[in-house]
């Protein structure tokens, strides 16, 4: 059977990425996210942290609480997004039309591959394989006709580590029984207002009239229905350049000298200029955020008539924004942000190359940080792209 739309999902992203190189913690209670000292926010957690009650977006000091005996795991990004760089190369190998959402999944549009990938399952077996092979990880995918059934596919069929496919025909079927809120689309808000009006299952949905569903849900309320009737037009959209990037840090201690605050600062900002390096974009915008002890955010940010284009520019920037406008209170959490981002103007020189091996490196896993930063904070770091004469 063929039908064009596979959505890929890694099972567990962050759980199996720290699995990989920390073997000894499988089978044991783990959270990623938060500190042992109840700090921070639960990011994912292991099936064993599950049986206790823990819980994605949990405070970590509930979930301390709850399984006291956890291993608490920070949140690695630069590892998890080198992880899920070679996830999306493995599954889309050869197929033209892909959209990558978040870090753990790919949707694939196989239309037009017809001759290539005449039998879906054979051909998301092979996807299965091969991420296994070249990952050490499992992945679970849905497939269908649109985004949307293959999404519920995933979700309801196929997790964990199988594939399913499901025709139009048979997805009326299989959703006719399910709470309206596993539809794309249907988060709370909109669950509460369907509710209200007497509508819990997708059946309910289905068999609504449209004026009815046009009045509880305006113009998106036609689409959201005829999902719970298994017929999906939603489309894979290949994804456009990047708006802006962004990274931060939330602390295991409140940070309240001066000279700690500016090399977190310093530090993020050698961690975003590697990121817009090996993208090969350069930003007008920069900014800081900020959280303070007592929960109170802050941000600032300043537009550039020129692209920045160096990370000691980039540093620069978010020192001087920070002392102009940021907070003299204690923080535990700081962001940097670049923003209305460009193409970066220029040839392939040698350092370009240089700092693609760099990239290549810590999109691995390793951390590189020039000596300078480690002892003193002092000094200025490597360009992550060359001044332009």
């Amino acid at each position: 059977m063929f039908l064009p739309v596979v959505l890929c999902d890694l099972d567990a992203a962050f759980l199996g990425f720290e699995l990989l190189r920390r073997p000894e913690l499988r089978g044991r209670p783990v959270v990623i996210g938060g500190t042992p000292e109840g700090r921070g926010v639960v990011a994912t957690c292991s099936y064993e942290a599950r049986a206790f009650g823990v819980r994605s977006a949990m405070s970590a000091a509930e979930a301390v609480r709850r399984c006291p005996s956890a291993t608490f795991l920070p949140v690695d990004m630069p590892y998890y997004q080198g992880m899920s760089r070679r996830f999306r190369e493995a599954v889309t190998r050869g197929v033209a039309v892909w959209e990558p959402v978040g870090l753990d999944e790919v949707y694939l549009d196989l239309r037009g591959q017809e001759r290539e990938c005449p039998d879906t399952d054979a051909f998301c077996r092979g996807i299965q394989r091969r991420v296994r092979d070249e990952l050490g990880l499992p992945c679970s995918l849905g497939v269908s006709t649109g985004r949307s059934l293959a999404k519920l596919a995933c979700e309801l069929l196929a997790k964990p580590g199988r594939v399913a496919l499901l025709p139009p025909e048979a997805a009326a079927g299989v959703l006719s029984g399910q709470a309206v809120h596993v539809l794309p689309g249907v988060g709370k808000a909109t669950g509460d207002v369907l509710r209200r009006y007497g509508i819990h299952t997708c059946n309910d949905l289905a068999a609504a009239p449209d004026a009815a569903v046009a009045h509880w849900l305006g113009g998106r309320g036609a689409e959201i229905r005829d999902v719970a009737r298994g017929i999906d037009h939603s489309r894979v959209v290949p994804p456009g350049p990047a708006k802006s990037l962004s990274v931060d840090e939330t602390f295991t201690r409140d940070l309240s000298l001066p000279a700690e605050t500016r090399l977190a600062l310093v530090r993020l900002s050698w961690e975003l200029g590697g990121r817009l390096a090996a993208d090969g974009l350069s930003p007008r915008e920069v900014g800081v955020r900020w959280r303070t002890p007592d929960f109170r955010d802050g941000s600032a940010q300043r537009t550039f008539t020129v692209p920045v284009t160096s990370r000691v520019d980039l540093r620069d920037a978010v020192l001087a924004l920070w002392v102009e406008r940021g907070t003299r209170r204690p923080v535990r959490l700081l962001g940097v942000h670049a923003g209305h981002l460009e193409p970066r103007r220029g040839g392939i020189l040698p350092q370009d190359r240089l700092e693609g091996a760099l990239a290549a490196l810590e999109a691995g896993g390793h951390r590189i940080v020039p000596a300078a930063l480690v002892e003193s904070g002092r000094g200025d770091p490597p360009n992550a792209w060359p001044d332009q004469p």
